[in-house]
C-alpha cells in the first residue's frame, strides 16, 4: 500500500501557508492572476499556454486560497485539451483536474503502464506514481527498483549509469520509497548528508555537486525531502532564507536563481512552497 503523496504535500504546505501575512499572499495572488492567458491557460517564458504550466499555476492558486474566476477560466482551458501525448503531460492534466475537482479523461490511464524491461528515468517513475494517485489507481511502481539509482555519495541519480547524485532525482527517489514504506535508515542517513552538502554559498541548494549556484527548483525539492526525512536542522537556515528573499521579485513571482531576472508560474510555485516549508519548520523549533 502507498501513502498519498500529493494530498500529504498539500497538507504540509498548508501548515506553512497559514503563517504568511495576508499582504504576501495577496501580492502573489495578484501576480498569478495577471499571468493567466486569454484562453484560460498559463504559459512559460516562451510559447503559448501549456498544460505543464497550468498545473503549476493551479498548485500555486491552491496554496494561496483559490481564485474562483481564475479556476473557472482554467477549467475551460483544461476541458478543451486533447489527449496527452506523453507521461508528463498526462500528469499535468490529471493533477489540474484533481485540483479543480473535475473528472479526468481515461486517455491519461495509458501512461500508468511501465515497461519494466526498460531503464526509465527516475523522474518518470516518480511521475507515474503521482499519476496513479490522481487517477485513484494502484501504482505499478516497484519501489525496490529505485535502489538501483542510489549513488555512493548518498544521493540518487536519474539514470543508473550516472556516477553522482542529483538533488531533484534524490527528492523523487525519497518520494517513491517513503510512499511505499521502503525508505531504510541507511538510505535516510545518506540522503540527509547528500542534500545538506548541496547547499551553496548563496544559501540555495544546487542541482548537483558541480553546479555553480543554487536554484529554486533544487532548493524546494531538497528542502521538502529534508523535511520528510527530518534532516532540516543541518542546513544554514538564515542563508536559505536570504536566498529565497533574493529570488523573490517585488511585484510578485520568483526567479529561478540569483542570476535570473524573470519569473514564471513554475518557479513562483517553488518559491512560495519553499517559504511555506521554511516558515513551518521555524514555527516548530
Amino acid at each position: 500500500m502507498t501513502t498519498a503523496y500529493l494530498t500529504s504535500l498539500d497538507a504540509l504546505l498548508g501548515e506553512g501557508m497559514a503563517l504568511f501575512s495576508p499582504a504576501f499572499a495577496q501580492l502573489q495572488a495578484r501576480w498569478l492572476d495577471d499571468q493567466q492567458q486569454p484562453d484560460g491557460g498559463f504559459a512559460g517564458r516562451l510559447g503559448p499556454s501549456d498544460p505543464y504550466y497550468l498545473d503549476f499555476a493551479l498548485r500555486l492558486d491552491h496554496l494561496l486560497g483559490g481564485n474562483a474566476r481564475l479556476r473557472q477560466r482554467a477549467a475551460r482551458y483544461l476541458t478543451a485539451q486533447p489527449p496527452p501525448r506523453d507521461r508528463v503531460t498526462a500528469f499535468s492534466l490529471a493533477n489540474s483536474a484533481r485540483l479543480l475537482h473535475l473528472p479526468m479523461a481515461a486517455a491519461c490511464r495509458q501512461y500508468l503502464a511501465i515497461d519494466t524491461g526498460q531503464s526509465l528515468l527516475l523522474y518518470h517513475t516518480f511521475i507515474t506514481m503521482l499519476l496513479g494517485e490522481c487517477l485513484h489507481a494502484t501504482s505499478p511502481v516497484d519501489a525496490r527498483v529505485i535502489l538501483a539509482y542510489r549513488r555512493p555519495d548518498g544521493g540518487f541519480s536519474d539514470v543508473p549509469e550516472s556516477v553522482a547524485g542529483q538533488t531533484n532525482s534524490t527528492a523523487a527517489a525519497v518520494g517513491v520509497l517513503a510512499s511505499h514504506g521502503q525508505l531504510g535508515q541507511d538510505d535516510r542517513t545518506g540522503v540527509i548528508a547528500f542534500l545538506q552538502g548541496m547547499q551553496g554559498e548563496d544559501g540555495g541548494l544546487r542541482a548537483h555537486a558541480a553546479a555553480p549556484e543554487g536554484d529554486l527548483l533544487s532548493t524546494f525539492t531538497g528542502l521538502l525531502t529534508l523535511v520528510q526525512v527530518d534532516g532540516v536542522v543541518g542546513l544554514d537556515l538564515p542563508a536559505l532564507g536570504r536566498f529565497l528573499k533574493a529570488v523573490a521579485l517585488p511585484g510578485g513571482g520568483f526567479c529561478a536563481s540569483c542570476t535570473d531576472t524573470e519569473a514564471d508560474v513554475e518557479y513562483a510555485y517553488y518559491g512560495v512552497a519553499a517559504l511555506a516549508l521554511l516558515k513551518r519548520h521555524l514555527a516548530r523549533v
